[in-house]
């Protein structure tokens, strides 16, 4: 597992990881019966409700010498970098 902020040097450029770098993505649940009677506010005929989470951005970000991306994108770049390093 990668701490929060990793860096790692490639060649000239400097990988700096961030768990900042993230998307919000919506999904739409079915509300259980206790759910629909018993919240605050009451809204016993709302049959749905959306919950919003938090997913890996896939964009990188570069800025002179420096690449900023998720801890996810960060192990994806050192593995293939580490294939390619092989051959």
């Amino acid at each position: 597992m990668i701490s929060q902020n990793s860096n790692y040097i490639l060649g000239r450029y400097k990988i700096i990881s961030s768990l900042s770098m993230v998307k919000p993505k919506k999904k739409v649940v079915k509300r259980s019966w206790k759910e629909r009677l018993f919240s605050f506010p009451w809204h016993p005929f709302q049959k749905t409700k959306v919950v919003t989470y938090n997913v890996p951005d896939e964009t990188v970000l570069k800025m002179d010498d420096k690449i900023i991306c998720h801890p996810t994108i960060y192990e994806k770049i050192l593995e293939i970098y580490n294939q390619n390093k092989e051959m």
